[in-house]
């Protein structure tokens, strides 16, 4: 499923990044992407454990889970617990 979407998201695409080719749904998603990779601005905050560094802090509050193995989400049909929240779509 997760490559299908890289898939939706690289070939079937509204918005495209002239930089890198990225595709996005919308002019705010082109936008965010734009400022978070594309920026001489753009600040990265560096993952303590693996020195893995993201450019928003919200990415690494995810990321760090991997470390701790934390399972914060729940499922509301089968109470199972999951490391992301983007495990549960």
């Amino acid at each position: 499923m997760r490559y299908l979407n890289k898939h939706k998201k690289r070939k079937h695409v509204n918005k495209e990044c002239d930089d890198c080719m990225n595709g996005f749904d919308s002019e705010q998603d082109l936008f965010n992407h734009l400022a978070a990779q594309h920026s001489d601005d753009s600040i990265e905050y560096e993952c303590e454990t693996c020195s893995f560094t993201f450019t928003r802090p919200e990415d690494l509050e995810l990321h760090i889970q991997i470390h701790t193995g934390e399972k914060l989400y729940i499922c509301e049909v089968c109470a199972t617990k999951l490391l992301l929240v983007l495990f549960l779509n």
